[in-house]
C-alpha cells in the first residue's frame, strides 16, 4: 500500500524520525495488521450503492 507524507525541504531531523518510525512499524507488523483490519474485508461493499437515485436520496 502506498503512503505519503509532506515534509519541509531540508528538514532532515523530521525525515529521519518519520523514516525510522515507518521502518519500525513495518518491522513489527503494524501496517500489515491495519491493512488486514481496514482494507481487506470487503463486507462493507455490499452496503454501498452505485444507483445514483438511491445515493442522492441518502442526502435529502
Amino acid at each position: 500500500m502506498a503512503m505519503g507524507m509532506a515534509l519541509r525541504k531540508g528538514d532532515l531531523d523530521t525525515l529521519n524520525f518519520v523514516n525510522g518510525r515507518t521502518a519500525a512499524r513495518r518491522a513489527d507488523g503494524f501496517f500489515a495488521d491495519r491493512r488486514r483490519y481496514w482494507v481487506e474485508p470487503h463486507a462493507w461493499t455490499e452496503m454501498v450503492t452505485t444507483d445514483p437515485v438511491l445515493a442522492t436520496a441518502c442526502f435529502e
